[in-house]
């Protein structure tokens, strides 16, 4: 099982964003181009019935990429930095099965026996993720094209995030973040994925059953 602490910053874009201008503004700060990729994830979100996860800004998934599953938890460990810190806890599965979820995590720091094997949201991310190098530093810049799925509502939207894959030069992303701000005028969000699109899909089965 892979555990480790997960830092990134996220912000959310529109129509107007082109990532070229941001990688341009990255590779005149010092940073150069290593890979680029094409992915799709598939995420499927579990919680219990009073969203006890979403509460503590916890998430619990099984991903679908490449052809392969991958079971992963993630909880906060520190709220007060510009950027999401994270543990996440990650192990692959053989297939897409409730029980080898709650199986794998059962000797996490949180109590996931009340789970329901019934998802609460569902997430297709097609993503294209460039990897950058910074001295002795690797970030992965992803540009994420982004739909929540929930009872038969959909939501779509553009973010990017920027996470640090090797290295502990923390600061460095205090200085992307000054960077962005400065130039691009994106403010960074600490809002996760699974609490984004439960909230965006919710109000709009609200919206829709008011009308009804």
């Amino acid at each position: 099982m892979n555990e480790h602490k997960e830092l990134e910053l996220k912000y959310l874009t529109d129509k107007s964003f082109n990532i070229i201008i941001l990688l341009s503004l990255l590779t005149k700060n010092g940073f150069s181009i290593v890979n680029m990729q094409n992915v799709t994830n598939i995420d499927i979100y579990f919680d219990s019935p009073d969203k006890d996860l979403l509460k503590k800004s916890a998430t619990l998934r099984i991903r679908k990429t490449n052809n392969k599953y991958f079971a992963t938890f993630k909880y906060p460990v520190n709220k007060d930095n510009n950027y999401c810190e994270r543990i996440e806890i990650e192990k692959e599965i053989e297939e897409e099965d409730f029980n080898s979820l709650l199986n794998i995590f059962n000797d996490i720091p949180y109590d996931i026996s009340n789970v329901c094997p019934k998802p609460t949201l569902s997430i297709i991310n097609h993503r294209y993720e460039i990897y950058l190098k910074y001295e002795d530093v690797i970030i992965a810049l992803a540009n994420d094209d982004v739909t929540y799925k929930k009872d038969n509502e959909e939501e779509h939207e553009t973010m990017i995030e920027i996470e640090i894959k090797e290295g502990l030069n923390y600061k460095l992303l205090d200085n992307i973040n000054e960077l962005i701000i400065n130039n691009l005028g994106l403010i960074p969000t600490k809002e996760n994925k699974y609490k984004r699109g439960l909230r965006l899909t919710t109000s709009k089965i609200l919206s829709r059953k008011k009308h009804q």
